[in-house]
């Protein structure tokens, strides 16, 4: 679970625009077995070739979080075959903490750590407007 849950804090980073919390989770993902590929394929979301089933839900999911607060009932349905109940709830807590502290780092103006950077080939997501 510790790899899907990092995919969807990856894909809330992408789409919060946080470069910040994107290149931290970059090198974690990495740490946990991920493949830079994969962590690029992230940019593209749930439906890159990428995926096993169980990941492309649980981005899809994270798009539906994000886009209209709640996870739509066929990607549910689909969840709740692949994950028990415990793990259902854990997906909608990673992310909606995830995109408040995106939403932190960006409003707080957060810069990378020196040094900090994804791995070769991984992009920065676009940064917020700044004021």
């Amino acid at each position: 679970i510790e790899s899907e849950c990092e995919l969807m804090v990856l894909r809330v980073a992408w789409r919060g625009r946080s470069p910040y919390e994107w290149a931290q989770h970059a090198r974690i993902a990495v740490g946990l077995g991920i493949a830079p590929e994969q962590i690029e394929a992230v940019t593209r979301g749930a439906g890159d070739a990428a995926w096993s089933p169980l990941e492309a839900d649980l981005l899809a999911a994270t798009d539906e979080l994000i886009d209209d607060s709640r996870i739509a009932d066929a990607t549910w349905a689909r969840l709740a075959d692949q994950l028990d109940p415990r793990r259902l709830v854990e997906a909608v807590f990673v992310v909606g903490t995830y995109t408040c502290l995106a939403m932190a780092f960006n409003s707080f103006g957060i810069q990378l750590d020196p040094g900090l950077a994804p791995p070769p080939g991984v992009p920065l997501p676009p940064s917020p407007t700044t004021r």
